[in-house]
């Protein structure tokens, strides 16, 4: 049986919840921040975090992430990297994380966040238009079609 359609929003509370005592902002990327701007990315099969490296530290302490040995895969890049799991989804968190675009590292940072109602649940987003560069920087064939979806209204 397939994952829940709806259930990774169900996931992002509890990824909220362990997020509310950050001291630095965090961003929800990927398939899920393209459906929490109201497009349809596809399938929504893990949640994608960027958080800074001293949140990183704490959620370890506390035992909600397990770092993961992270080795640079094509052209992505973190300080850190650690996994979770809420349910049925892999939660995937980034500390520093830098992608790597006309033969230089490039730190993703975002300058407008969008906040955004789930379930009740506020999450934050990085603002469409950065979104959408976000997603050609990245370059896959998924995330091309992700910032075309995007860029539709």
């Amino acid at each position: 049986m397939g994952k829940n359609a709806q259930g990774w929003r169900d996931a992002l509370g509890d990824v909220a919840e362990a997020l509310a005592s950050a001291r630095d902002p965090w961003w929800i990327i990927g398939s899920a921040a393209v459906a929490l701007h109201g497009e349809d990315p596809g399938n929504v099969n893990d949640i994608d975090v960027i958080i800074s490296p001293r949140d990183f530290d704490r959620l370890e302490a506390a035992g909600i992430l397990k770092p993961v040995k992270h080795r640079t895969r094509d052209h992505f890049n973190s300080e850190k990297f650690g996994r979770s799991r809420v349910g049925e989804y892999e939660v995937e968190y980034f500390a520093d994380l830098r992608v790597l675009a006309d033969g230089e590292w490039h730190l993703v940072e975002f300058d407008e966040a969008e906040i955004v109602d789930c379930q009740g649940v506020e999450i934050r987003v990085p603002a469409r238009a950065e979104l959408i560069d976000l997603l050609q920087l990245f370059g896959r064939e998924k995330d091309l079609r992700r910032a075309a979806c995007l860029r539709k209204i």
